[in-house]
């Protein structure tokens, strides 16, 4: 992504936008990539304060980390599948299309529980559904979340005991955070 792809795409989608008959604010980070002074009809830009996208960003939370334990699962399955026939590390060979793939079976992966209650741990509310305890219940909302990435976390853990990462053996949660 650069300043001149973000600029056009937003061009575009304010005119979409516009053919709605719509109004949105757009809230953004302070990404060199997000210009601050376009104009645009229908869109309002908010910039968040410096250094708070973590905070603030709900994909930031838990749904990039989700989508990242999926990816490196596949990642270590292909490794483990491939060491079988490999003689050297050299010898295991990686394709544009198994990235691609993996990408495309992580973010399959990542459930609709996990994006909606990172959207609600970020303080985001389903509207006018009464029902919906875990929107009122931040406890349980970080409870499900937690349970659910301990999962996903406690899956490529299993396959990580076969590999040997930089002289040793790394746990899931370093893996995924490892390596931006």
């Amino acid at each position: 992504m650069n300043s001149k792809i973000f600029t056009n795409w937003l061009h575009e989608f304010d005119l979409m936008i516009e053919k709605q008959r719509r109004s949105i604010l757009l809230f953004l980070d302070n990404s060199p990539v997000h210009p601050s002074d376009i104009a645009l009809k229908n869109i309002t830009l908010k910039f968040f304060p410096s250094n708070s996208t973590a905070l603030v960003q709900p994909f930031d939370q838990r749904v990039i980390r989700a989508f990242k334990a999926h990816y490196r699962q596949q990642l270590v399955q292909h490794i483990i599948a491939s060491a079988d026939i490999a003689d050297t590390v050299d010898d295991i060979a990686i394709t544009a299309l198994d990235f691609i793939c993996w990408i495309d079976l992580a973010w399959k992966s990542t459930t609709e529980l996990t994006i909606q209650n990172t959207f609600r741990r970020a303080g985001f509310q389903t509207r006018g559904d009464p029902s919906d305890s875990l929107s009122r219940d931040a406890t349980t909302v970080d409870e499900a979340v937690v349970i659910q990435e301990q999962e996903y976390l406690n899956d490529l853990d299993k396959l990580l005991k076969y590999v040997n990462i930089g002289g040793g053996i790394m746990s899931a949660s370093d893996f995924v955070v490892s390596f931006q």
